[in-house]
This record gives structure tokens, C-alpha cells and sequence, in this order.
């Protein structure tokens, strides 16, 4: 692909060119391409491994508030990579002031950590 092709586009073309199927199973999600080949993400692959003992540190410190800490980042996440394709598709974003999410909480994209972290 030619760097000097706008994002979007390097995207589009890559996407056109790969071609690959989502599927939710109850194993994880996985990806399939055009040869039938399947391989497993990597959120789905990190679920099934160690997170190593800062992880485990971490659950312990927070306790029953690691599902609601955990749901709360994965519905940012969540949000980023809206916010990602917003702006592959070539639409204009401005995260400068944070947003409100569906419950009302504000997001803020500076920097500022949290209380949960």
C-alpha cells in the first residue's frame, strides 16, 4: 500500500484484500479468511492464558469491583474503536472534551486516570 494514500483508504484497501469473517462461538471469536482458515483473537487468546501476577494483584486489590471496573474499560474500548473507524472513514472526531457515555458518566481521552486504575 502507498503511504501517501490517506489512512482510510490504506484501511478500505487492506479490508478488500483480506477479507475476514467474524465469528462469536462459545469458545471465543474467531476470524476466518477466504481459504477457510480460522484463527482466534486476541482478546479471545488472552482469556484462555495467565495475565501474569500484576493481574492477579490487581483482582485482589479490587475485588467484587473488577467485573464493574472490567465491563466499565470494555465499553471504552468499546467506544475507541467506534471512534477509530469514525475517523478511518475519514469523519472528523473531537475527543478534546471527553464525552458522556450511555449511563451518563463522563469519558475524559487526556490522560486523566481514573480512580479504578
Amino acid at each position: 500500500m502507498a503511504k501517501n494514500k490517506p489512512i482510510h483508504e490504506q484501511v478500505a484497501a487492506y479490508k478488500e484484500k483480506t477479507k475476514l469473517v467474524r465469528h462469536d462461538l462459545s469458545n471465543g471469536r474467531w476470524y476466518e479468511n477466504t481459504k477457510g482458515v480460522r484463527k482466534i483473537s486476541a482478546t479471545s487468546f488472552n482469556s484462555v492464558i495467565s495475565m501474569g501476577p500484576n493481574y492477579d494483584n490487581w483482582l485482589i486489590k479490587n475485588g467484587e469491583n473488577a467485573i464493574k471496573i472490567r465491563d466499565r474499560k470494555a465499553k471504552i474500548g468499546t467506544i475507541i474503536h467506534a471512534y477509530i473507524d469514525m475517523m478511518v472513514s475519514g469523519e472528523n472526531v473531537d475527543l478534546s472534551k471527553g464525552l458522556i457515555d450511555d449511563d451518563g458518566q463522563k469519558i475524559n481521552f487526556r490522560g486523566v486516570k481514573d480512580d479504578s486504575e
